[in-house]
């Protein structure tokens, strides 16, 4: 890069070593996951189980045992069990791997910002990851055998693709965000909350773009599309 480009472009952009394409940027959004993967991930058997991890770790473990599993709403959607119940298939049951799975989610809701760029800008997206990843509560919820991590991440899966589908309006962010609606309604019933948040936000953008384009077929709307998705 020339020194007239490395002037003109912000610090996070400019390359760390010469024209190596090794940004700043690059550097401090790597290290945020590093330090997110190993905050997550280290050390998570130790800890005693509580009395809801247990009953969700027993449960699942039933469940890859072959002794069933049927749904009980006062222990939440099945996606906890089913999903741990595939950890324990894959790398046997233990006070580690029982853990994994809000673990693995709580990685990849760190990540997902990433996919929100275009709306937050290199510099909020590096925010916003810094504050999940220091998050005591969400630390905390991601070495908790419990099911926020689920639902928190895909309800942010869902925001993003119902910006993403505002924006471009392909029909793969539509599938996407019918099957994050899904996935979350599975994973707890606190995304009956959220997703009636997103859906009566929808409702109220699209009587505003209604009232400001009466002549525009409701089939052209993006919105009315999300609308009923989410409201079926």
């Amino acid at each position: 890069m020339s020194k007239t480009a490395e002037k003109d472009c912000g610090l996070l952009d400019r390359p760390v070593f010469g024209s190596f394409r090794l940004t700043w940027w690059t550097v401090c959004y790597g290290a945020l996951i590093l330090f997110v993967v190993l905050t997550r991930l280290w050390d998570l058997a130790p800890r005693g189980y509580s009395h809801d991890e247990s009953i969700h770790a027993w449960e699942s473990w039933k469940l890859v045992t072959g002794q069933g599993y049927v749904h009980n709403p006062v222990y939440h959607g099945p996606f906890l069990y089913h999903f741990t119940a595939l950890i324990f298939a894959l790398f046997g049951h233990n006070d580690y791997t029982a853990r994994l799975s809000p673990a693995l989610f709580g990685v990849a809701l760190t990540v997902l910002p990433l996919f929100l760029r275009k709306w937050l800008g290199k510099k909020g997206v590096l925010a916003t990851t810094l504050l999940m990843a220091v998050s005591p509560v969400m630390m905390h919820r991601s070495r908790y055998l419990r099911m926020d991590m689920f639902a928190a991440t895909f309800n942010l899966l869902l925001l993003i693709a119902i910006l993403r589908y505002q924006d471009q309006r392909r029909d793969r962010d539509l599938y996407l965000a019918a099957a994050a609606l899904c996935l979350s309604l599975t994973a707890k019933e606190t995304s009956f909350i959220t997703d009636f948040i997103f859906g009566t936000f929808l409702l109220a953008l699209f009587l505003w773009q209604w009232l400001n384009d009466r002549g525009r077929p409701w089939k052209d709307s993006a919105t009315f599309d999300l609308i009923v998705v989410i409201g079926t």
